[in-house]
């Protein structure tokens, strides 16, 4: 059965896997652990934006009561800067103070929002950037609440594609959307 409860893996729970490790390779692997758990977590709970030091202080996916253990906001940001290295995440300001998480590369978003269109014969149907944001269109499809930063970048790609054609909407102050 479909459980709604983030299950975490068992290094969660290892008080050694919250300090940063010194032996490089060690360093490496554990930075690839927390980062593959960022990108599920976001995943499982639908979150597209991590707040350094809220999430650091706050959020369960950085701090461990049983053990009582925490992630820096430090270590937070090393592992957001790995993310970005490798397109899945982008930070939203000068300072690295958010970030937004793409937990699906902008490319998958892209055939995702494609296919969706075609299963719902959207063909040649006109709409908004908003409206496919967040209008009653996308309700409780997975591309509900995406941010338009993502959006907007897989709507890029699906024009590059010829797939959709993208124009400023004559009407309102925001973008059109036809799916080709």
């Amino acid at each position: 059965s479909m459980t709604s409860v983030f299950t975490f893996p068992p290094f969660h729970s290892f008080p050694p896997s919250y300090t940063l490790q010194p032996v490089k390779a060690t360093q490496a692997k554990q930075i690839q652990l927390w980062s593959s758990l960022i990108l599920d977590f976001c995943r499982f709970s639908n979150k597209y934006q991590i707040d350094v030091v809220e999430w650091s202080q706050n959020s369960e996916l950085f701090n461990n009561k049983t053990v009582q253990r925490k992630l820096s906001p430090e270590f937070v940001t090393l592992l957001l800067d790995s993310l970005a290295e490798s397109g899945n995440a982008k930070w939203l300001d000068k300072k690295k103070s958010s970030a937004l998480i793409i937990w699906r590369t902008i490319n998958d978003w892209a055939t995702a929002l494609y296919q969706w269109a075609s299963d719902s014969s959207f063909i040649g149907t006109v709409f908004t950037v908003h409206e496919l944001s967040e209008g009653s269109v996308v309700e409780g499809t997975e591309f509900e609440k995406l941010p338009q930063t993502i959006l907007l970048e897989a709507l890029s790609l699906l024009e590059k594609r010829k797939k959709v054609l993208l124009f400023q909407s004559p009407t309102s102050s925001g973008q059109g959307v036809k799916f080709l």
